[in-house]
């Protein structure tokens, strides 16, 4: 039996810090929508920021020359980012019908 010599483990290479952002920023925008009124304009610009960061970070990561990681990061914050601003554009238009509907209605209250 003769000695092998460990494998030799290549250092993995660090995220790119816009690709990590892109993504929480991604998922923040599909979370807080649930809040009415203002939760659609947060997570409407979380959800912009994502793609925006996503975008930029893939480019970066893709010019780095393979120094950098973080491709599917950016590619899932990227996603969820549009994934957010469909979110946030339904849940506006429900809330403003669901208002028009209630103002139509005199807000549920009985006649006399």
């Amino acid at each position: 039996m003769s000695y092998q010599p460990p494998p030799v483990v290549q250092p993995a290479q660090p995220n790119n810090s816009k690709a990590v952002t892109s993504l929480v920023l991604g998922i923040v925008g599909l979370v807080i929508w649930i809040i009415p009124l203002i939760g659609y304009f947060i997570a409407l610009g979380c959800a912009i920021a994502a793609i925006v960061l996503g975008s930029k970070a893939k480019k970066e990561i893709s010019a780095s020359g393979g120094t950098q990681g973080g491709a599917g990061l950016a590619t899932a914050g990227f996603v969820l980012g549009w994934i957010g601003v469909a979110f946030a554009i339904i849940g506006f238009v429900f809330g403003v019908l669901i208002g028009i509907s209630m103002l139509g209605s005199g807000f549920g209250g009985a006649e006399l």
